[in-house]
């Protein structure tokens, strides 16, 4: 932002539409925070047939 300020106060004129390609963030084919799959199905317990003594 402060880039865009110093810029501005040049002259230079911003238009609205090249802001996103300015961005600091990636937002097309990157994820910002990562791909975190989870599984939520917990694994079944093992069953006993016989008791311990």
């Amino acid at each position: 932002m402060q880039a865009l300020h110093t810029l501005k106060s040049k002259g230079v004129s911003i238009r609205p539409a090249d802001l996103p390609f300015l961005s600091p963030y990636a937002t097309s084919k990157r994820k910002r925070f990562g791909d975190y799959p989870t599984n939520l199905t917990p694994e079944a317990m093992p069953t006993r047939t016989n008791l311990p003594l």
